[in-house]
């Protein structure tokens, strides 16, 4: 996919989803206790064999839901449903998103709450797990957030800014 610069000159891809590392919005998802960064093939294996893991979030794009530095746990065994906060791979490297809806071949449109305009389309094969419990992470909460999404992210994206 191709990439632009962002007026701070993080790249940009050209859905609008800034990189997991961009300045903007930047983002990582760690191994709980001990905060290890590691590619999601490590987080694949992890969550065959076990089901269930729990990692750290860095970053502030999910908030209110999730903060930056917050712990929850990842279930690999349940299906993913609209509205749900899931583990996607990008770039080979884990990331949280919201999943809006279904596309064509059971692909996911995925996106920040921070961010109004992104959305990626992910094939199926590349949401790993959803988070298991919390306000917004899913449910009906979840749902009326992904129905709501272009104007409940503009809200997002105000509580991200006066953060």
């Amino acid at each position: 996919m191709c990439a632009r610069q962002e007026g701070d000159g993080a790249p940009a891809r050209e859905d609008g989803l800034p990189s997991p590392w961009g300045q903007a919005y930047p983002r990582a998802v760690l191994l709980a206790p001990d905060g290890f960064l590691v590619p999601c093939g490590t987080l694949k294996t992890l969550l065959k064999k076990g089901g269930r893991l729990e990692v750290i979030v860095k970053g502030f794009a999910l908030g209110p839901w999730i903060e930056d530095g917050d712990r929850v746990v990842l279930d690999g065994r349940r299906a993913p449903r609209r509205g749900d906060l899931a583990l996607c791979e990008v770039d080979r490297w884990g990331d949280i998103r919201r999943l809006l809806a279904r596309g064509r071949g059971g692909a996911w449109i995925t996106g920040l709450d921070a961010i109004p305009a992104a959305r990626e389309t992910l094939p199926p094969d590349r949401v790993l797990a959803v988070v298991a419990a919390g306000s917004g992470a899913g449910g009906a909460t979840g749902r009326a957030l992904a129905l709501a999404y272009p104007a409940w992210s503009r809200v997002a994206g105000l509580l991200y800014w006066f953060r």
